[in-house]
């Protein structure tokens, strides 16, 4: 069965050195970090953090927004997947998914 590779966003917060950070990584560990601007919401910066990394790459098409119960929470962490035609059959294996109602593009 054929995957369509993920995207991890996560919040990271500020240290003695180093600023807040929306950072956007997928599987073969391509990555963008981004400065927290003062008028992102939460969910804006997750997005922007992907937006970022879908450009990086030339990556176009529609994501889907969810989210790994309990992992990491104090990160906040968001997981965005590529939307298909195709619905795969679930694998009880992996990890439980909460989906939220939200769908960006990407162009």
């Amino acid at each position: 069965m054929n995957y369509f590779k993920a995207i991890i966003t996560e919040y990271t917060p500020a240290t003695n050195t180093r600023g807040s950070r929306y950072v956007a990584t997928d599987t073969d560990r391509n990555r963008v970090s981004l400065k927290v601007e003062p008028e992102w919401n939460e969910h804006q910066g997750h997005e922007a953090a992907v937006r970022a990394l879908c450009k990086k790459l030339d990556w176009r098409g529609r994501l889907i927004l969810g989210a790994i119960t309990n992992f990491r929470p104090h990160r906040n962490v968001r997981v965005w997947v590529w939307k298909s035609t195709k619905i795969a059959s679930t694998d009880p294996s992996r990890a439980a998914l909460t989906t939220y109602a939200s769908e960006i593009v990407v162009d």
